[in-house]
C-alpha cells in the first residue's frame, strides 16, 4: 500500500484548478444557451415560482480553515427550473435593461424584497437572458399580495429612454 502525500499548498493548487475550469465550463454553457436565443428589443412579460431566500439559496463551509460560499441544492434547483422556463421564452436582451417584479408572497412571514434579487437575476442571468446583471440599470419591485404558493411576475426589456415607450408604464 502506497501512501501519497501533499503539502497544503499542493490541495490549495488542485482546488483552484478545479475552481477555474468548473467556472469555464458554467461560463461555456450560459453562452452556448445565449448563441441559441434570439435576440429581443420588445419587453417580455412572464412568471417564476417565488425564488428562495438568500438564505436557503447559498451555503457557507469551512474547507482547509477557509470559509467559502456556494449555491445549495434548493439554489441550484431553482436555477435549473428558471434556465428550463427561459429556454421556452428563447430569447436575450443586449444592452441597458430595466426589470419590473411584483412578487406574490407565498405566507405571511416577514420577506426582505432586496432578498428577491439576488436569487433572481442570478438565475435570469444563468438561463441567458442577458450577458450581466449589470446590464440592469432599472429595477422596480412591490409586494402584490400573500397567496400560496408564492410567484414573482416580471417584465423584462430595454431601459426606458432607450427605445420608445416606458416599461414601467407597462401594466399587469
Amino acid at each position: 500500500m502506497s501512501v501519497i502525500t501533499m503539502s497544503v499548498e499542493q490541495v490549495r493548487q488542485l482546488t483552484k484548478r478545479r475552481k477555474s475550469s468548473k467556472r469555464a465550463e458554467e461560463r461555456a454553457a450560459i453562452e452556448t444557451r445565449r448563441l441559441t436565443y434570439r435576440v429581443s428589443t420588445e419587453p417580455v412579460q412572464f412568471r417564476l415560482p417565488f425564488p428562495p431566500s438568500l438564505n436557503r439559496y447559498y451555503r457557507t463551509a469551512v474547507i482547509a480553515g477557509h470559509a467559502q460560499t456556494y449555491i445549495s441544492k434548493e439554489g441550484k434547483a431553482y436555477r435549473e427550473y428558471v434556465i428550463k422556463e427561459w429556454r421556452r421564452i428563447g430569447i436575450t436582451f443586449k444592452g441597458r435593461l430595466a426589470i419590473k417584479v411584483a412578487a406574490v408572497f407565498p405566507d405571511h412571514r416577514p420577506y426582505d424584497l432586496d432578498g428577491l434579487w439576488k436569487a433572481l437575476l442570478d438565475a435570469l442571468e444563468h438561463a441567458g437572458a442577458y450577458e450581466k446583471d449589470e446590464q440592469i440599470k432599472a429595477e422596480s419591485i412591490e409586494q402584490d399580495r400573500i397567496e400560496a404558493p408564492g410567484w414573482v411576475d416580471i417584465i423584462l426589456g430595454p431601459k426606458p429612454g432607450d427605445r420608445q415607450g416606458t416599461l414601467f408604464e407597462t401594466e399587469w
